[in-house]
Parts: C-alpha cells; structure tokens; sequence
C-alpha cells in the first residue's frame, strides 16, 4: 500500500472511532500528592471540572481550612463538607506548605486578607467565647480539626484576617473570627473576678510586686497577689518584660519607658538568638532577679554571675544546695521549706536564676479550679525570665503591630518573665506545645502558660534567701 493510501486510511480511522486520533480529549488525570492545607482569601469557585468556564458546585469561604491530597494539571480536587467534589485553580487559593506548619511559622499561618495582627498588644490574651455557632478550630502541630462548642472559653491571642489565634487549654490552633466573641469591659472583669479569690496564704512582699510588675497586663497570678494582699500590682509593659540574651541592665530596658526599647544582640550564635540581628530589649534570667532585687530595696552584694552552685554550697552559704543539702525527694517538702523570695541558681547545662513566689496553692487555686495540677498545688511555684510560646506570641505581635520603625524592624524574643513549677516530671505535664522551633512542657493556669523544671538535666544547684528581704504590711 502506497504512503498516501496509508495515511488516508488512518485519518479516517481517527475520525470513525471515538476518541482516537487528533480529536480525542485526553481525560484530566488525577494525580496523588502529599496531603496540603489550602485557604482563600477571598470567596473561590470550586468548578465542576478542571475548565474556567465549567459550572460552579460550591464556593470556598474565607473563614475556614481545605484539605486536598489529588491535583490535576493548574487545578486542585478539593471535597467539601456536604461530600461535593470541586476544582479550584491553584491561583486562586493559599497554599499552607510545611514551612508554614512547622513550629516557627505557625503563629503566621493565616496571613490571608491582613498582613498584621489586628488585636492590640495590650489585648493579648483576652478571654473570649464560642459564639452560638460553633468554631473550628485548627490545631497546625497536629494538622487537623476539632469541634468547639458554643459558649466555650478560649483565649484570644490576636487576629489575622478571617482568622483569630486562640490558646484552649495548652493548645495553639486557629478559629474563624466570626466565630469568637471577645469579652471586654466589665463583662471580661466580671468572668476574671470570678475565677479569682481572695483566700490565700501569700504575704505582701516588696520583691514580689517589683518581680510581678515585670509580668504582662492581666496575668492571673500577679492578679490573684493584688487580690489576696490588697497591694495591686502595675505591670512596667502592657506585654511584660522580654527576655533577651545577656540582658542586665534596667536603665537601657527602661530608657524609652513607657515604650519599648531595642538593641542589637551583640553576643555570638545561639540557638535561637543571632549575633547583630536587632530584638525587642528585656532581661535574661539573672538580670531579672537583680533588676527585681534592686527594685525592692535588696541589692545582692555580689554578682548573680557567680553564684556557682558548688561554690557555696563547699562555703554553707545556703538554703538547699545539691551538694551538700539537697532538695527533698519530695518537692511538697521543698516548698514548705522555701519563702517567697528565695532565690534559685541552677546549672541545666546553662547557668540559670529563678525566684520563689510560693505555691499555687498560696494563690487560692484549689483542686476543683485545677483538677490537672491537683498533685503539684503545692510544689515550689517561681518567677523567671525564661522561654515561653505565650510570650513570643505577645512580642511577635507587639513588633507586627507596631507603627514606629525602630521597633518594627525588631525580632520578637521567644520568652521573657513568666511562671513555672519545680519538680513536675514531663510526662505529667497537661501539654506539650512547640513553638519557634523550641518544644515546651506546662499547664494551662487561666489562660496563663506555666511551664515545668522537671530538674531532670540539673547538674547543680544553689538556693539562698537575699538579705534584708521582709514582708511588707
């Protein structure tokens, strides 16, 4: 047969059978990908094949997260809750890639119709409510879903677009805004007062105010203190002191008071703090104990620095000292033997510094208010300048939100002062949470997050009662 009888004949082959040849559509052929995470900014069609011009089954809301684990060509095949399956091109939707899951990038996850954080710093940590519709919230650790129920509690962190981020018990997740209402005014007063009490064993101290002055706006325990005493306390910064790598001196942390100040970190690589990158400016954890001793009127004689905890346990300059007087084995015993305070110099392998506040149970918390910390009520209970995911929340937002360059161009510190209990073994902690690329243990203490020392990395310690230190009428 001749080259032009052949190819007449496979034309007409082509035209005859359906879907061979030049004239054939090829079906969209799914493929599998790795499970992501989508959100649009702005109500997106999902089509009823992957075609601009194909008809419309669904439309996407701005206010809630999409899943999808198939793609076709420039499109997504995404399934929506009535079960409908829809196209969306890729253009149209934010994709949330593992960087954006990971722990560093979490708290930017909703980056969709706003750039920056719309709740005031000073509103950090407001109680808010489920409205009557429930909310979704999505926990990025985990990368799921869960239900929450009208009326339920939560604490608002900010809010990026359609997105509010909420702490719910130890838990970092995203709630549409239409589904929170924040309690503000004398309604958040009233739901505050009412889980606050009056009775408690705490004494009026000099340098418990000054240490609870470096606490944010609205903390729980300083405001249990001010309650229990009758000495209200006055937070130095609606977000509370950062902390800062090698931080010591209060003159440049209060050089531009009210406002924050900032400087560059000057000390080498760390593991979260880079040399010449510039930070909101604090305290590091000694720095906190002498700047709140000074402040109270008791000034150590001698530098924090070289408070080594084998040194002065070989002089007998101690409480508790792990060489020649221990901690109790338990920790119940320890902190009927401690005062509020005290100071603890530890080395976990790094030098560190906390002061003793006391226990909880000090503060009025009772069993019923916190069932999951009814063992550790009454374990030491401390101050510090130290890492906290609350507090890298509070100054991310402070330093997004913020309309004055200098401190705009800062990076958030990823802790500054704030509570934790000695002795609690990780395993008993209510949550495990990480944030920034650090991994955190603790408790949720009416909104606040108290961490644990589990002392399981202590190497050495020091515990000793600053001179002149006396209760305050």
């Amino acid at each position: 047969m001749g080259r032009k009888k052949t190819l007449a004949l496979v034309l007409t082959l082509a035209l005859l059978w359906p879907g061979a040849g030049l004239a054939a559509k090829k079906a969209p052929q799914i493929k599998t990908i790795l499970l992501t995470w989508l959100c649009a900014g702005e109500e997106t069609p999902a089509r009823k094949s992957p075609s601009e011009d194909a008809d419309v089954v669904w439309t996407l809301k701005t206010d809630r997260l999409y899943q999808t684990d198939q793609h076709v060509d420039q499109y997504y095949l995404l399934t929506d809750e009535a079960g409908r399956t829809g196209y969306v091109n890729k253009g149209y939707v934010r994709i949330l890639n593992a960087k954006d899951l990971t722990a560093g990038t979490m708290f930017k996850l909703p980056h969709v119709a706003s750039g920056k954080p719309r709740l005031p710093v000073e509103n950090v940590m407001s109680a808010a409510v489920i409205g009557e519709t429930d909310g979704l919230l999505f926990l990025p650790e985990e990368q799921r879903e869960e239900q929450l129920r009208p009326g339920q509690r939560v604490y608002v962190f900010t809010a990026y677009g359609n997105y509010a981020a909420v702490w719910d018990e130890g838990r970092l997740g995203y709630v549409p805004r239409s589904c929170v209402r924040l309690l503000t005014g004398a309604e958040a007063d009233a739901w505050r007062d009412g889980l606050r009490t009056e009775t408690g064993s705490v004494s009026a101290s000099a340098l418990l105010e000054q240490a609870f002055s470096m606490l944010e706006a609205g903390n729980p325990i300083a405001a249990r203190y001010g309650k229990i005493t009758g000495n209200p306390v006055t937070p130095l910064f609606a977000a509370g002191v950062p902390y800062f790598w090698g931080g010591q001196d209060q003159k440049i942390m209060l050089e531009r008071w009210p406002d924050y100040t900032t400087r560059k970190q000057w000390q080498g690589t760390h593991d979260f703090y880079e040399k010449d990158s510039v930070y909101v400016f604090g305290l590091d954890c000694v720095g906190f104990v002498k700047t709140a001793l000074e402040r109270a009127g008791t000034p150590l004689a001698e530098s924090l620095n070289d408070l080594g905890g084998k040194t002065h346990c070989q002089a007998g300059d101690h409480l508790f000292c792990s060489e020649k007087n221990p901690f109790p084995a338990d920790w119940r015993q320890a902190a009927a033997a401690l005062r509020a305070g005290d100071v603890l110099a530890l080395h976990h392998p790094g030098r560190h510094a906390m002061i003793c506040i006391g226990t909880l149970r000090d503060y009025g918390y009772t069993e019923e208010q916190l069932p999951g910390l009814a063992d550790y009520l009454d374990y030491p209970l401390m101050i510090h300048s130290g890492e906290n995911p609350l507090a890298y929340q509070r100054f991310d937002c402070l330093v997004t939100r913020s309309e004055d360059g200098r401190l705009n161009k800062a990076l958030p510190s990823d802790g500054g002062v704030s509570l934790c209990v000695l002795g609690v073994p990780r395993e008993d902690a209510a949550f495990t949470v990480t944030c920034h690329g650090r991994t955190y243990s603790g408790f949720d203490v009416e909104g606040a997050c108290v961490t644990i020392m589990s002392f399981d990395n202590v190497k050495d310690y020091f515990v000793f009662r600053p001179a002149g230190e006396e209760t305050v009428p």
